[in-house]
C-alpha cells in the first residue's frame, strides 16, 4: 500500500511537469513498469489508487500525445514530400534519356536531389526503406549515364592529347598550327 501511494504520488507530480516530452513519456513508461511490476501476480481488481494512478497518467501524457502526433504528422508531410521528389525525378529522368541530355542540368539535378532528399526526415521507419530503394535507383541510373558521359569525355580529351602530340612531328609547321588551333576549340567544347 505505501508503495502505491508513492507511486501516485510520483505520477501525478508529473502533471504539467517543465520537461521534454519524451522524458515525460519516458518516466511515465517506467513508473507504469513499476506498478506492472508490483501487481504482478497479484490478480486484485482494479483498485482506487490503481484508478488514481491511471488518470493521473493520462493527464500526464496529454503533452506528449499532443507532440507525438505532432511528429507523426510531420513525418506523414515528410513522406508525401518525397514521394513528390520521386516523381519529379522520375519524369526528369525519363526526360534526359533522349538523345541530347542536358549533362550540366543532370549533375545539378542530383546534387540537389539528395540536398532536397535530406531535408524532407524524418519518416515513418516502416516506409523508409521501400522510398530509399526508389530515391538511390533513380541516383543511380542518372549517375551511371553522367559517369559514361565523363569516361567518353576523358577518353576523346586523351585522343586530342594523343593527335596534339603527333602534330609535333608534321614538317608543315602552318598545318600544324591550324590544326591545334582546332584541337583547342574541340576540347573546350568536350
Amino acid at each position: 500500500v505505501p508503495k502505491r501511494a508513492e507511486l501516485v504520488e510520483r505520477m501525478q507530480s508529473l502533471v504539467g511537469a517543465e520537461m521534454s516530452p519524451e522524458e515525460l513519456a519516458r518516466q511515465i513508461r517506467g513508473l507504469r513498469d513499476e506498478w506492472r511490476t508490483l501487481h504482478r501476480g497479484a490478480g486484485e481488481d482494479p483498485s482506487p489508487e490503481w484508478q488514481q494512478f491511471d488518470q493521473a497518467a493520462e493527464r500526464a501524457y496529454e503533452p506528449c500525445r499532443e507532440h507525438f502526433a505532432r511528429q507523426a504528422e510531420q513525418r506523414k508531410q515528410n513522406q508525401a514530400r518525397r514521394e513528390e521528389l520521386l516523381e519529379r525525378l522520375a519524369t526528369f529522368a525519363a526526360e534526359q534519356a533522349g538523345e541530347q541530355p542536358n549533362w550540366p542540368l543532370i549533375r545539378t539535378a542530383l546534387f540537389d536531389s539528395r540536398r532536397e532528399w535530406q531535408q524532407y526526415a524524418p519518416v515513418d521507419q516502416a516506409v523508409i526503406k521501400p522510398l530509399q530503394a526508389r530515391f538511390h535507383a533513380l541516383l543511380d541510373e542518372l549517375q551511371a549515364r553522367l559517369d559514361g558521359e565523363y569516361a567518353r569525355n576523358v577518353q576523346a580529351k586523351r585522343d586530342i592529347i594523343a593527335r596534339a602530340a603527333e602534330l609535333l612531328t608534321v614538317p608543315d609547321t602552318r598545318q600544324a598550327i591550324e590544326e591545334t588551333k582546332g584541337l583547342q576549340h574541340t576540347w573546350k567544347t568536350i
